[in-house]
């Protein structure tokens, strides 16, 4: 016990200070007070860390107990989140696909009627006209301008189809639309020699001059044109099944009679 008036620690529990006499009674007892306050005040925190502890513990239960719970739902959710997203869009990327394939059959359907009823024209024409192996220049080139028109008129329709469908109706429709237009520049090619011969004063074709320098440069460029044409003329011939029947002939050089099977109107 420390003595307050010399500051001396006293070792015994006597009365008085051993060093200078000072009565230590009220000092005793403000120590014994002070401890018995201080080990009340040591047992309430015991007691509130035991409350705590166990707070804890039951909250570290929960918390495990509530973390697979919380898993399984998110494993549930999510996945099905996910196809409630996508559904809608996946519905409505396949109804998009099929009006953009509907559109692409249109078009194609479109370009093969007009090709089909121009030479089907082509062909009633030279019917009625009794020349069906003709040489004739006036009617070769109504003949070849009317084909040449339908062609014309097909690319358009070609060409819009190129712009819907899936990748393979778009090369079809491009293909498509570049065999026709390798048509049209042989029938045009044969419009402007034809328009020429008769320039010339020529009516029938057995009766030109082959010695002529455009005639002659005329059969040097259509023999070159000719192999590519007739690729081209098989390739439109071998996809109009699906939208027309019975195509005619699409090459119409050395003036082949057509048979009647040949020229069918579309509706």
């Amino acid at each position: 016990m420390r003595c307050p008036k010399c500051g001396q620690d006293n070792t015994t529990n006597g009365k008085f200070c051993n060093y200078c006499g000072t009565s230590l009674d009220n000092i005793s007892f403000d120590r014994t007070a002070r401890e018995e306050a201080l080990r009340k005040k040591i047992e309430i925190m015991k007691q509130r860390n035991l409350v705590y502890q166990e707070k804890e513990k039951n909250t570290s239960i929960t918390k495990w107990l509530f973390i697979p719970l919380i898993i399984i739902i998110i494993i549930v959710s999510v996945p099905l989140a996910l196809v409630l997203l996508n559904q809608p869009t996946a519905v409505s990327t396949n109804s998009n696909q099929l009006q953009s394939s509907a559109t692409n059959n249109f078009y194609m359907k479109e370009g093969f009627k007009t090709l089909n009823d121009s030479y089907s024209n082509a062909y009633s024409y030279l019917y009625t006209q009794n020349k069906l192996d003709t040489d004739n220049i006036d009617v070769l080139l109504y003949t070849f301008n009317e084909i040449k028109y339908g062609l014309t008129n097909s690319k358009i329709q070609f060409d819009m189809a190129m712009k819907y469908g899936t990748t393979s109706e778009k090369v079809e429709a491009t293909k498509a639309s570049n065999s026709t237009n390798d048509l049209i520049s042989l029938y045009g090619d044969h419009v402007v020699f034809l328009s020429y011969l008769k320039s010339k004063g020529y009516t029938e074709w057995r009766n030109i001059n082959l010695d002529d320098p455009q005639i002659r440069k005329f059969e040097i460029e259509k023999e070159s044109k000719i192999l590519k044409v007739v690729d081209s003329a098989e390739y439109l011939k071998s996809i109009s099944v699906k939208y027309v029947p019975n195509l005619p002939d699409l090459i119409l050089f050395g003036y082949q009679t057509p048979t009647v099977t040949t020229i069918v109107k579309t509706n």
